[in-house]
């Protein structure tokens, strides 16, 4: 068990989630949605769901921010550049990737945007989200030196 912000306790070992959320608006939103929940005494709605990314998604049209839960953020193998073990903040746009099909990653730069990426971008096709491509809008100067280096080392057999 493990918990996630001031909202969400993991089971990993059960593969379930437990949301709380807090906004009442919400709240009547999450009683309309199917599954397990429960309304507290201070009015807040409790939700069990499957611990994936359609419920990260789901939590996150909730208002409870979900990206710390996410599964890749617990499961990732992949070293970022092939050597380094990823930051939080990179788990956490991956996540965030995963969680959202069409999205832009706008942080600053020397950030670690590239790694994030490439992150996320393995772990949607090795869980078959994703069975093609990636669309990569980038300035030319960057494509051999940062991406096709950057995917080459921590994918190795990505083509």
């Amino acid at each position: 068990m493990k918990r996630i912000g001031e909202n969400i306790v993991l089971f990993e070992e059960h593969g379930q989630l437990v949301a709380r959320i807090t906004d009442p608006v919400m709240c009547k939103q999450a009683l309309l949605l199917p599954g397990e929940k429960v309304q507290d005494t201070n009015g807040h709605v409790l939700m069990q769901m499957p611990w994936n990314e359609e419920a990260c998604r789901i939590l996150g049209n909730l208002g409870v921010d979900a990206a710390e839960a996410a599964p890749l953020v617990h499961n990732n193998k992949v070293l970022v550049e092939g050597k380094y073990q990823p930051m939080k903040h990179q788990l956490v746009t991956a996540a965030f990737i995963t969680m959202n099909p069409r999205c832009y990653v706008l942080s600053d730069p020397r950030t670690g945007k590239t790694g994030s990426l490439v992150l996320a971008m393995d772990y949607l096709q090795k869980n078959r989200f994703v069975t093609g491509g990636f669309l990569i809008i980038t300035t030319v100067t960057t494509m051999p030196g940062v991406w096709r280096d950057s995917i080459q080392a921590a994918l190795p057999r990505a083509r």
